[in-house]
């Protein structure tokens, strides 16, 4: 479960789709990199079989386990609109974006080294 990722003493970097209300449909298709608050300026809805989102995710745990959350949380995401039917596969824009985000990943990491 994510609540049990979030109890860690060091940075924790969440990486997921970020579905868009329509107020923020500009961003629909860019890679961004959030905090809990600026998720929540997104409109950020859940979009997860588990009932909770990130951001509720990230209260509850704070709620439940105060001194133990990290302090240091980045969201970083593809924001995307709500689909108009389902399907197993990603978009080819999708795909393209996972693979940039990756790398920017990747280049955060050895950066911090």
């Amino acid at each position: 479960l994510l609540l049990d990722e979030l109890l860690f003493e060091g940075q924790v970097w969440i990486v997921d789709a970020l579905l868009l209300d329509d107020g923020h449909r500009q961003r629909v298709g860019t890679l961004m990199s959030l905090d809990v608050e600026q998720l929540a300026q997104l409109g950020n809805r859940a979009a997860t079989t588990h009932g909770l989102d990130v951001r509720q995710s990230v209260e509850l745990a704070r709620l439940l386990y105060p001194s133990e959350v990290t302090t240091t949380l980045r969201i970083f995401g593809i924001g995307v609109e709500s689909p108009a039917r389902y399907q197993l596969q990603m978009s080819s824009r999708v795909v393209e974006l996972v693979a940039d985000l990756a790398s920017q990943l990747l280049e955060r990491l050895q950066a911090e080294r």
